[in-house]
């Protein structure tokens, strides 16, 4: 069965035995305006408004779920009463009461609930949790942030740690010693509050849209979102809390529909202000939503990993997806955002895919521990981040740093990495390459550059080369470089080659597609592998690198924006549909 708080039934009784087609079976005994309610035990109890117009609570007997019965009320002379939750034995309630904190009422007599005591929070409590014992109560406490308050006096609660979050916190939910709390002005965080004197940030998350309730079960987490148009679900799973993972999401109603939700076993009810209830399963909520919002921009693969970078569209941060490619169906197992930037743009692995670098434009680039994932450093190159390439040991990167030209940075301390080197080139560098001890890069406004880096602190410009058109991206492969180019009518695949002097040389070019479609490349043996937008993912017969041949074309799902070639698959960055698996030929 489940229990709703209705306007005016106060208490409703759904049975939910069929989750496809749940059904009204019983009400309260008598009517009054229910917004929020608690269960446990037999005991039920629901926050709203009296006839008085002010917040009231009532205690209802839900021994006879089909027939609850209303057994004491308590009115108050506040204005709100914006949450609720029960200690296990269902004698005790708490309540967030907006401005004037929590207030704590004892139902051991549920015939007169009586007020114990109270605290005044220096935000607004929108909503409360109690750990196992109902010893410490964590409150979502508006622009407060978080509080936990210590309850075991109950007449004198009082408060033993906070911590200042973004946004303003909405709703809050309890798994173990982690709080999750959802903002309607900033992201969903998780909160370790094993210390209760000294909460600690783990992660934050953006939702669909601007969150409205949370419920929690076990390390899976539902948020209720909405904007100007739609209301969403969100799934998270936080068994890890410093990263958690959207599993699914999608639409669920129009805008303003969402008014109350709870997760249980797999299901998210979902009250709505006069639609009355829906049920979604948790595994089968529409994952178009992430999808479709997530905009990759690049990736790059090893091991048992890849990684794609890029941006959600509806929040215009920095997002990175890591996938587990142990089978023909990648999982994602984790993800990373920046909020601080508008897209990542580029990203590469060293050879166990545990670790890499992710560079951010402006924001210079992150040192990233792909196994949690979690951010170990950054710097902030003095240009524009685009792309970059790792040395053997990952223990280098080099950096196409837009107009500042290249950087070199020591990595082997991944917390602390250090510039070891620079060097100025001709046009704004957009991409990068690695053969050796030879950096490739190219230039949207200038040639391809071949820089000798052997001497890490003392870059040294070998030669340059001109492409067909503005150059996007570069491969390498020993001495055969690839370009991908475009002007406004055409795209080029441009061959050069590096010559025993370390300088460019031409070899020859052909058009492979309409412009717009220089999106990525791979060079691996006698092929070229190209991301070439909505023609899909696109191969070339390199053998006489002179004269590429085209081999084969393999449409994707959605717009192939790069790509990447681990083992003998084939991994294609795609937007909307996050990631291509192919064979390589």
């Amino acid at each position: 069965m489940g229990l709703v708080a209705s306007d005016p039934f106060g208490l409703s009784v759904l049975d939910v035995a069929n989750a496809a087609a749940p059904s009204v079976v019983g009400s309260a005994n008598r009517p009054f305006i229910g917004h929020r309610v608690a269960v446990a035990a037999h005991r039920a109890v629901v926050v709203g408004f009296g006839t008085d117009g002010l917040a009231h609570l009532w205690v209802l007997d839900i021994t006879d779920v089909m027939h609850p019965v209303v057994q004491g009320e308590l009115p108050s002379a506040l204005a709100i009463f914006r949450g609720v939750t029960l200690d296990s034995s269902g004698n005790l309630a708490v309540v967030a009461a907006g401005t004037a904190g929590i207030v704590l009422v004892d139902l051991s007599n549920p015939l007169q609930p009586q007020l114990l005591g109270s605290y005044d929070t220096s935000g607004t409590a929108y909503g409360v949790v109690l750990n196992s014992a109902a010893s410490m109560a964590y409150v979502a406490d508006g622009t407060g942030g978080l509080k936990v308050l210590d309850i075991t006096n109950r007449t004198q609660p009082t408060q033993v740690g906070s911590l200042g979050m973004t946004g303003t916190q909405v709703d809050i939910g309890l798994y173990g010693t982690i709080v999750v709390l959802v903002s309607n002005t900033g992201p969903m965080s998780t909160v370790d509050v094993s210390t209760p004197g000294a909460p600690v940030l783990k992660h934050s998350m953006s939702d669909s849209a601007s969150a409205i309730r949370v419920s929690v079960d076990g390390s899976t987490v539902a948020v209720l979102s909405g904007d100007a148009l739609n209301t969403y679900i969100d799934i998270w799973n936080i068994s890890n809390p410093a990263s958690p993972l959207r599993t699914s999401s999608g639409i669920v109603g129009l805008a303003s529909s969402g008014a109350g939700m709870y997760l249980t076993n797999g299901f998210v009810y979902l009250a709505e202000y006069g639609d009355g209830v829906k049920i979604f399963d948790t595994g089968t909520v529409s994952r178009g939503g992430v999808q479709d919002t997530f905009v990759p921009k690049d990736i790059d693969a090893a091991a048992n990993v890849a990684v794609v970078v890029g941006k959600d569209s509806t929040t215009t941060t920095g997002l990175l997806e890591v996938l587990n490619t142990t089978t023909s169906q990648p999982t994602a197992v984790g993800e990373l955002v920046n909020t601080s930037v508008g897209t990542f743009t580029g990203v590469a692995l060293n050879s166990t895919g545990t670790l890499g670098v992710v560079t951010m434009g402006a924001a210079g680039v992150w040192v990233v521990d792909f196994t949690v994932p979690r951010v170990l450093g950054s710097y902030d190159t003095s240009g524009m981040a685009n792309a970059v390439a790792l040395n053997s040991t990952a223990t280098l990167a080099y950096i196409a740093d837009g107009a500042a030209g290249l950087k070199v940075l020591d990595i082997s301390n991944p917390a602390q990495p250090v510039l070891t080197g620079s060097l100025s080139l001709t046009g704004t560098q957009v991409d990068i390459a690695l053969s050796g001890n030879i950096v490739c890069l190219v230039s949207n406004t200038g040639p391809l550059s071949t820089v000798d880096v052997s001497t890490p602190s003392a870059p040294v410009f070998k030669g340059a080369v001109a492409s067909s058109a503005a150059a996007a991206r570069v491969a390498v492969n020993g001495s055969t470089i690839a370009v991908l180019s475009g002007d406004n009518v055409n795209s080029y695949l441009d061959m050069r080659s590096i010559s025993t002097s370390g300088a460019p040389t031409r070899l020859g070019s052909v058009i492979f597609g309409p412009f717009g479609s220089a999106m990525g490349v791979e060079l691996v043996g006698n092929t070229a592998y190209l991301a070439t937008n909505f023609g899909g993912l696109v191969l070339y017969d390199i053998t006489a690198p002179a004269t590429p041949t085209l081999r084969s074309v393999a449409p994707t799902v959605g717009a192939a924006v790069g790509v990447a070639v681990n083992g003998s698959h084939v991994y294609v960055a795609d937007s909307p549909a996050i990631v291509d698996v192919f064979i390589a030929k």
